[in-house]
């Protein structure tokens, strides 16, 4: 399954140059402001990192606070590519975000393609990401601006294999979870964590709140319940835990003016 107009969202580190200040490559739209707001939040996905090397696990995330949706992975760039480790000069292996971005159609009540919510990009999709903007910089001495990605990459999809072998056999889905259970509140004054066993489930009512433009965010396998309260996510699954939490937030006070 393909979805075409996509733009791209790269956080990561070359062989020689270390995370730079800003992203490695994002939309060509792209405000100062929505580069920090994301990148901050990206970072937050990359706490505890290393449990993912030892488990070559990924992190998958969906972010749907505006006007853009991304969807992308924290992970290892081994674990990416499936094959030979890539280190930097120091010999440290590389991670990175890597993310494919759609932005919302103005006036229209699904403002993303409806057909993103029958899964998440594919392994092939974030292969492909490393391969065109990470490798031909890989040897790159100096960090050069960018002008940004334009929206026209074509996304293949993996659909939700086990949910959709659950409702083809006619039996119902994961309990404990619905469109309706999901954290989408902006002032972020409470997180929803789910077990681990429901993250295909989490993803898949995620994309259907994010394509009709309801704000949510949500990433899986969160290092920690403490990590992921102090977090921007709305909603999460926790490495190690099978039982579902709500953790309250403190409400940020709006300043007086």
């Amino acid at each position: 399954m393909l979805v075409d107009e996509s733009s791209v969202l790269i956080h990561c580190r070359s062989k020689y140059c270390d995370f730079p200040g800003k992203l490695f490559q994002c939309p060509e739209d792209f405000t100062a402001r929505q580069i920090y707001d994301l990148r901050s939040v990206i970072l937050q996905t990359t706490e505890s990192v290393e449990d993912l090397r030892q488990s070559h696990e990924q992190r998958q995330v969906i972010i749907c606070l505006g006007e853009h949706l991304v969807l992308g992975t924290t992970a290892y760039m081994k674990d990416i590519l499936g094959g030979e480790d890539y280190g930097d000069c120091g010999g440290r292996p590389v991670y990175g975000f890597f993310g494919f971005v759609w932005k919302r159609r103005p006036g229209e009540r699904e403002g993303y393609p409806v057909r993103i919510a029958k899964g998440f990009p594919s392994a092939e999709s974030f292969a492909s990401l490393v391969q065109t903007y990470v490798l031909p910089k890989w040897e790159m001495r100096y960090w050069e601006e960018s002008r940004g990605a334009a929206y026209k990459e074509q996304v293949k999809f993996d659909r939700f294999s086990k949910l959709t072998a659950e409702l083809l056999c006619g039996k119902p889905g994961p309990a404990g979870i619905s469109e309706t259970d999901l954290h989408a509140n902006t002032e972020q004054t409470a997180l929803k964590v789910y077990p681990g066993s429901l993250k295909e489930t989490m993803l898949h009512q995620a994309l259907k709140a994010a394509v009709r433009g309801v704000s949510v965010s949500c990433c899986t396998r969160f290092p920690s319940l403490n990590s992921a309260g102090r977090s921007a996510f709305m909603n999460v699954t926790c490495a190690g835990r099978e039982e579902g939490r709500i953790l309250l937030k403190r409400r940020k006070l709006k300043k007086r003016g």
